[in-house]
């Protein structure tokens, strides 16, 4: 019996140029692409981050207004002993516990240890008030009760320039613990001042506005 050969039955197979241009195309295509899709991520990564600093200050503004209008400090000891974080929580969504990924969490921070929750990459300005004075924004002991009347938001000076919050090495922050790494090509970081404005910085932008509002650059 004679078999008949349909054109279904025979393949064409691509010749090697063929294959060639088709991996060429890929490749051009991939390396257009792939950049455009990390620029939108880091896109939306800023967007998340700045949403979440602007958060912490709209809560410190929360805070200041139950509390005969003093910043939140960066740690109260007097009794139970609380950071800023839970001393902000009942103004945020969730705790910084239990919400850590979202709302605490810096997305760019790659230091982050789940088993120090209050260590997130941001960190609260503790010398609001320097150098017209030397008193630290927080009450470390009981003892020692550092935030004082200095502290009211109408008595801070320099709210356009002076950091309310921003990228740290620490959960606090000061000169020494500024982190300027994560942003346009690891030279700045993100910072809000005390009249909600966010920006990025330099250390020496940074350090200028916490230690000496006045002469830093706005």
């Amino acid at each position: 019996m004679k078999l008949l050969h349909t054109p279904c039955s025979r393949m064409r197979a691509f010749t090697l140029i063929e294959l060639l241009s088709v991996v060429a195309v890929i490749g051009i295509l991939a390396a257009i692409l792939i950049p455009a899709i990390q620029g939108v991520r880091t896109r939306a990564l800023e967007a998340k981050k700045l949403s979440n600093y602007r958060q912490y200050f709209v809560a410190n503004s929360l805070y200041a207004n139950e509390h005969k209008g003093l910043t939140v400090p960066a740690k109260d000891s007097r009794g139970e002993e609380m950071l800023w974080q839970e001393l902000l929580s009942p103004y945020l969504q969730g705790d910084m516990f239990n919400n850590k990924g979202e709302i605490y969490s810096d997305p760019f921070f790659e230091a982050y240890d789940a088993s120090k929750p209050w260590l997130t990459g941001a960190g609260i300005n503790v010398k609001v008030k320097l150098p017209e004075s030397s008193k630290a924004n927080a009450f470390w002991n009981k003892e020692k009760l550092d935030q004082g009347a200095d502290f009211h938001l109408s008595k801070i000076t320099y709210p356009e320039k002076r950091i309310f919050i921003g990228d740290s090495h620490n959960w606090f922050l000061n000169a020494n613990v500024i982190d300027a790494t994560r942003h346009q090509d690891g030279t700045k970081g993100v910072f809000v001042r005390f009249d909600g404005s966010a920006e990025m910085l330099t250390v020496k932008e940074a350090s200028l506005a916490i230690t000496h509002p006045s002469k830093a650059p706005r």
